[in-house]
């Protein structure tokens, strides 16, 4: 729903957001600093410069969701009530061995190697621990759910395709039987065409305001080209330079943005898959969730995509 009027009404709780200084040296107390690898699990991947100093480090979680070999699954089985266990691997990938926050301390050249890592974090789990189904992504400031500073994502992958992919693959399938298109391609024509909402675009990718976006300025990166899998990814230099454009933008609107930024992409060996078209949702936690959110599954923006993208492009980049 959007509903422009709600950003006036009365809040006692608003605080203003305090921006934290920044320190891009190592600090003592931060598992993800350079020299302090002591601190987490042994790397699983590292990417080195080319004195041999890491410059992307790949750790199981310390505290994972799920788990190769999880506990016994305490939860009865029956028609009512179904338990399985918490199967899959959930891994950190660190972006950087400096204290940063988020991509818009790293250049672009940072990024497309991080980039790059996720794809091969996503083959690996595909081909080497036969889990179909991933999920990546950064949990940025205490409202996205980060309990960590420092620049970091987060792979999680699983027997089992999670459920907001699977409806998005199904709806992807539908479109399909229904008009011969993939659902995707179709909106980048749209959002190209009449360019209301579109935020960013280079030869490769374009990033646009969604049409009913949860959160205001709420955004998606994909790439012009049909790809249902982000192993397959083309072009990293410019998904990095979009991606990292549309959150500098953000981040002149709402300083020091809390925000999730979470990737789709198309399951291994599901039939599906060659309708999806893989791509990057950016959602910025500038509103709280509340009763209507959770009792309805009903989301009130307060800004409309239009005016969103319209306020996003002045910012300078």
């Amino acid at each position: 729903m959007i509903a422009e009027g709600r950003a006036a009404r009365p809040n006692d709780f608003t605080t203003a957001p305090v921006e934290q200084p920044k320190s891009h040296g190592p600090l003592a107390n931060c598992p993800f600093c350079r020299g302090n690898e002591h601190q987490t699990p042994r790397e699983l991947a590292q990417r080195t410069d080319d004195q041999d100093n890491w410059q992307v480090r790949v750790v199981p979680n310390k505290y994972p969701a799920v788990s190769l070999e999880p506990p016994v699954c305490e939860s009865e089985s029956s028609e009512l009530h179904r338990g399985e266990v918490a199967a899959g691997t959930h891994e950190v990938i660190i972006d950087s061995p400096r204290h940063l926050r988020d991509w818009t301390e790293l250049p672009v050249d940072s990024i497309s190697e991080v980039l790059r890592v996720y794809a091969d974090r996503l083959r690996h789990a595909y081909e080497h621990l036969n889990l179909p189904a991933a999920l990546i992504f950064k949990n940025v400031g205490v409202q996205g759910g980060a309990s960590l500073e420092h620049v970091h994502t987060q792979m999680m992958a699983f027997p089992f395709v999670p459920e907001t992919l699977d409806q998005e693959l199904q709806a992807a399938v539908d479109y399909k039987s229904r008009n011969m298109k993939c659902l995707y391609c179709e909106i980048i024509a749209d959002e190209l065409t009449h360019r209301r909402r579109l935020v960013h675009e280079n030869d490769h990718y374009l990033a646009f305001c969604a049409y009913a976006g949860r959160q205001p300025y709420e955004s998606w990166i994909l790439p012009k080209k049909h790809a249902g899998s982000f192993t397959d990814f083309a072009e990293p230099a410019a998904l990095a330079e979009t991606l990292r454009a549309v959150i500098v933008r953000i981040s002149g609107i709402l300083p020091a943005p809390a925000y999730n930024l979470i990737l789709h992409t198309a399951p291994m060996g599901d039939p599906r898959s060659d309708t999806f078209h893989w791509h990057w949702e950016l959602i910025p936690r500038s509103t709280s969730l509340a009763g209507l959110e959770w009792g309805g599954g009903v989301f009130i923006n307060s800004i409309s995509p239009e005016r969103a993208a319209r306020t996003l492009l002045e910012i300078n980049i």
